[in-house]
């Protein structure tokens, strides 16, 4: 469902260029109003025991929400553009199934997601806001256990699903198909410790209806956790990332400088785990250093568990 004011529009698109919203999961990223800056992948999402899969036989599932809270949007020199904040709530389950038999010493491994969102824009010409679903995203991984190191890498393929209008001010949905390749590494030098690092390039396809085609962006996510309790259930560390767009956009075929989005986040995160596949994750992100995008607080819950033996 959209909301917005057909008279406000034409401002309130000048106030929001590249205000996007990065997202959950793993594997998504909400956006706001113009088109530059928009990602899918969740770049902060993947920062616990990143570089493991599901055991052969079995799925694990993924739960991902996200609350932003928008303070500011922040253009190419850095600067505050006055007067706009937003906040978003998004929601991403994904499920990931690994085969049985592997393929050369490899794990082999599938799976899905999903994303719905609400978010608002808020402008001094007035308030906007759109919900519903975003996209619908395939993945498969090859990993492997080298001692105390676990590797993961693979592809994504990003559908776009829900309703997009693109007179609106405000959409969810960003009409475009895209892509990325997902590798991962975790240490775990010792069963109290998780040191992992997440590298996401996504490759970003044009928009249909106004012909505006972001460019690539790549991104560094990292997580460190450590038990520190007799209890060892709970884990206390910090996460972050760091993303950085490597490719100019482009508007029916003409490059558009200046619109490059970069930005730096770090906060702590706590963990329970009921046991060695089932978890409840909490962290807090801030960002810094933002350029083409908007600035703010990212604050997760995400939760996994093991459907099979």
């Amino acid at each position: 469902m959209r909301t917005d004011s057909p008279r406000r529009r034409p401002r309130a698109r000048r106030l929001a260029p590249g205000l996007a919203l990065m997202c959950a999961a793993l594997m998504t990223g909400p956006v706001l109003a113009s088109e530059s800056g928009r990602t899918y992948f969740a770049h902060g999402g993947q920062v616990a025991y990143a570089g493991f899969m599901p055991a052969p036989g079995t799925v694990q599932v993924y739960g991902y929400s996200l609350f932003y809270d928008v303070d500011s949007l922040r253009d190419n020199e850095g600067n505050s553009i006055p007067g706009v904040s937003a906040e978003a709530f998004a929601l991403a389950p994904r499920a990931i199934y690994t085969f049985e038999q592997p393929w050369h010493g490899y794990k082999v491994s599938v799976g899905g997601l999903a994303q719905a969102l609400h978010l608002g824009l808020n402008t001094p010409m007035g308030q906007f806001f759109d919900n519903g679903a975003l996209l619908f995203g395939l993945e498969a991984y090859l990993s492997r256990s080298f001692g105390n190191f676990h590797v993961m890498g693979g592809l994504m393929a990003y559908l776009p699903w829900g309703n997009y209008d693109p007179n609106a001010v405000v959409n969810v949905m960003f009409n475009r198909y895209g892509g990325a390749i997902n590798t991962a590494v975790s240490w775990v030098p010792t069963p109290r410790w998780d040191v992992s690092l997440t590298l996401g390039h996504e490759f970003k396809g044009r928009n249909r209806d106004t012909q505006y085609r972001d460019g690539q962006q790549t991104g560094l996510t990292y997580g460190v956790a450590y038990r520190p309790f007799e209890d060892t259930r709970w884990d206390l560390g910090f996460s972050g990332y760091y993303t950085v767009q490597v490719e100019d956009d482009r508007q029916s075929g003409v490059t558009v400088e200046g619109q490059r989005l970069r930005k730096v986040t770090i906060g702590p995160k706590a963990s329970f785990w009921f046991n060695p596949t089932t978890a409840v994750i909490v962290q807090w992100q801030k960002e810094y250093e933002v350029r083409n995008a908007p600035r703010g607080d990212q604050f997760w819950l995400m939760t996994s568990f093991r459907l099979g033996s």
